[in-house]
């Protein structure tokens, strides 16, 4: 499965999700830090890729679009990059789970 991360998280956290056994693109490192959150919703849609975010902005998109599996929503509020990786590597087994099983959203919360 292959993820695209949003520019407001750490491009570490790419590294840490391919780390775990997934695809993992940052916008920062793909050059597209200007984009607007529909365009990357679109790019994300075009490399069948799911979008992990803290951006409750692509929560509607999600809603909208269908997509079987279309966001990571990280519902953490204002966290260490330790404490989010920590976060992330602890609970990415039931994000893959719940999103190999159909779910279009996943959210992670504290």
């Amino acid at each position: 499965m292959r993820f695209l991360l949003d520019e407001h998280l750490p491009t570490g956290l790419a590294t840490l999700i391919s780390e775990l056994g997934s695809d993992a693109l940052h916008v920062k490192t793909e050059g597209l830090l200007s984009a607007s959150d529909g365009d990357l919703w679109t790019l994300a849609a075009k490399l069948d890729a799911t979008v992990v975010s803290k951006d409750s902005d692509f929560l509607a998109m999600a809603q909208r679009d269908g997509r079987r599996a279309g966001l990571v929503h990280l519902n953490l509020g204002n966290i260490s990059n330790r404490e989010l990786y920590m976060a992330v590597r602890a609970s990415w087994p039931q994000v893959m789970e719940k999103l190999l099983s159909g779910e279009p959203v996943v959210e992670l919360r504290p």
